[in-house]
């Protein structure tokens, strides 16, 4: 093999191994960032949760979908938005792509995707203290158990909770903080937004009676990858 070939391929595997240490990184930081805001829970209750979680998939038939153990997340302004109920999460990067345009590295990728499909769930499950476990996904779901919205600082704790709870295919859920939100309050309700400097664009609206009518929450920007 010509030697331009080989030193094409170092850099390549190199490239690869790099990717896979900032994504490891990046996760790493996601769920030391929740465990971190979760304050102390008695054991039994947890186990009790994840039991409640688990049964939860198998009632909505995606456990087939989520192998490993769901993460907790809290901070003050879930517990004042939700107040006793406890929430959880999962969340599973999906492959990095090839360091290089070669067929081999791109058939094997190819491959983790498909095996990544069949083993990823993204999804936030609230519990409340009777073991009713509720997905939080939609606007309407973020409304289940929530706090009488009635003024400006209501509308800024609700919304930094609900944007933390949110998870999707592009952004995970992680610990929003009441001081990071802005409201505006008019006659037709409450738009909360947050926007982070390579971070998160999030936004939240509450109708007059303080229901939830829309959430959402998209990175603006795009991850560097180390060269």
């Amino acid at each position: 093999m010509p030697p331009v070939k080989k030193n094409s391929e170092t850099k390549g595997t190199m490239k690869i191994l790099r990717s896979t240490l900032l994504l490891s990184a990046m996760i790493s930081g996601v769920v030391t960032s929740a465990l971190l805001a979760d304050p102390v829970t008695k054991p039994d209750l947890v186990q009790t949760d994840v039991a409640t979680f688990r049964d939860h998939l198998v009632k909505n038939q995606l456990d087939l979908k989520w192998d490993g153990e769901p993460t907790r997340l809290d901070s003050e302004e879930i517990r004042r938005a939700y107040g006793a109920r406890r929430f959880y999460f999962t969340f599973k990067a999906p492959p990095l792509p090839p360091g290089a345009a070669w067929p081999d590295l791109i058939e094997r990728h190819k491959q983790a995707m498909a095996e990544y499909q069949k083993h990823s769930l993204r999804i936030t499950v609230g519990i409340d203290n009777e073991q009713s476990a509720v997905t939080f996904q939609t606007a309407p779901d973020f409304n289940v158990g929530l706090m009488p919205v009635k003024t400006d600082d209501d509308a800024r704790i609700a919304a930094a909770a609900i944007l933390s709870l949110i998870g999707n295919d592009r952004v995970h859920p992680a610990v929003i903080s009441a001081r990071e939100v802005s409201v505006t309050g008019t006659r037709f309700g409450w738009s909360c937004r947050v926007k982070q400097a390579k971070g998160i664009d999030g936004t939240v609206v509450f109708d007059p009676s303080g229901r939830c009518t829309s959430a959402s929450k998209n990175l603006n920007y795009v991850p560097p990858v180390p060269p």
